[in-house]
């Protein structure tokens, strides 16, 4: 895309950009540099430039050039940002709660620090792409490899408190493929295995778990994992059809173990078990 130079407002006062920002956007948007942001809702290109905190929500920023541009802090809730150019931006800080990133080009893009819930980025193009610090819950579309094992992790506890044990599995097997040291994910793909009424599935996965733990000698977490596959392995001879709406009663599970497991469970080596 040609590099188009930034041109002065000249005359056009601060109060008239405004109000023509306002036929362009959802909602008022304000940066530190109204040239920068003029140029943009011209030309639609406005590589480099100062946006630093600029409000775009809800904007129409669809295949926009904003290449390397100052975005810093800047509000681009519900943005649709399908097809744009964001190559090497820097967007640390930056809200995008539910933004549309689709086939947009992240290539070198710093999102550090930034709120990426519920955005999609489906097709984009992600190579160097910054996202230390980031949160991404319900975020789509975004490859495995650009997300650490500890947040494959904790995504598949948040589909695990909703009650999407198999989205929750999904993320714990990605989690334990990039790390295969990683324990907590194995025994956490367990408990959802057994609370979709897959005993064979649950008592496998616990066997694993209760391996790797041995071999970082963790005694709570093979405790845990021995109590597991005793639970699921009950289950599966009892032949039990109906629990909780057709799958075993994870409180079961919770009191069979001992003070010290469960404390593991809940604080030390499992945070944020979803009960």
């Amino acid at each position: 895309m040609r590099k188009t130079n930034i041109q002065s407002i000249g005359t056009i006062s601060a109060s008239v950009a405004a109000i023509s920002l306002l036929a362009w956007f959802a909602v008022p948007a304000r940066a530190e540099n109204l040239e920068d942001l003029q140029q943009l809702m011209n030309t639609r290109e406005c590589q480099g430039c100062d946006l630093n905190r600029a409000g775009l929500v809800h904007g129409n920023l669809e295949g926009v050039d904003l290449s390397s541009a100052d975005l810093r802090g800047a509000n681009l809730s519900r943005a649709d940002l399908r097809g744009a150019d964001l190559s090497g931006a820097d967007l640390s800080r930056a809200t995008l709660l539910g933004a549309d990133l689709s086939e947009a080009d992240l290539t070198g893009t710093n999102f550090a620090g930034a709120d990426l819930r519920e955005a999609y980025f489906t097709d984009a193009i992600i190579d160097g792409t910054v996202f230390e610090g980031t949160v991404m819950v319900g975020a789509v579309g975004l490859p495995p490899s650009a997300l650490t094992p500890q947040e494959l992790y904790m995504w598949g506890m948040v589909e695990s408190r909703r009650g999407n044990y198999q989205g929750a599995i999904d993320y714990y097997t990605q989690a334990y493929e990039a790390q295969p040291d990683f324990a907590n994910a194995v025994l956490a793909r367990a408990i959802a295995r057994y609370r979709m009424g897959d005993p064979d599935g649950a008592i496998a996965d616990a066997t694993l778990s209760n391996q790797l733990y041995l071999t970082a000698n963790s005694q709570q977490g093979q405790e845990v994992s021995q109590q597991l596959i005793a639970l699921a392995t009950a289950y599966k001879e009892a032949g039990e059809v109906e629990v909780t709406a057709g799958r075993p009663n994870f409180l079961n599970f919770l009191t069979s173990l001992s003070g010290m497991a469960l404390q593991f469970l809940t604080q030390g080596g499992f945070p944020g078990l979803p009960f």
